[in-house]
């Protein structure tokens, strides 16, 4: 049962950490492969309250896991991808036993991505 619990404290941790591995990084959302939202955090000028936040967490939840299924339908399974919209880059990043979700402000790359899995390896999280 600790074990448990020390897994849950740790995967909410990860969307703090991911917010804070990048100043462009606006999102992040732990999604398990079940489609629950594990961590939701956001940065940004207007904050939600946790009720809106959360329930716009389960519809982006949805949102995006049905457009990484698809693209991994028509391209196969991936690492990660990105995918840019206006000013903003989504990333979908698989994780051992979840998929990491964030939002970049400006362009993604490859080495933006790496340097997030950079990142959780400090904390000791797992990428695929």
């Amino acid at each position: 049962m600790k074990g448990a619990k020390k897994k849950l404290a740790k995967i909410s941790k990860i969307c703090e950490w991911i917010l804070a591995a990048h100043e462009k990084i606006r999102f992040a959302m732990v999604i398990d492969g079940l489609g629950n939202v594990q961590c939701l955090k956001t940065i940004g000028l207007y904050e939600l309250p946790s009720e809106i936040s959360s329930r716009l967490g389960d519809s982006l939840a949805v949102m995006a896991g049905s457009l990484f299924k698809d693209l991994s339908l028509y391209h196969g399974a991936f690492e990660y991808t990105i995918v840019k919209h206006a000013r903003f880059s989504t990333v979908g990043l698989r994780l051992k036993n979840a998929f990491l979700v964030f939002v970049v402000a400006g362009e993604a790359t490859a080495e933006f991505v790496n340097h997030v899995r950079d990142t959780l390896r400090i904390y000791g999280v797992e990428t695929e």
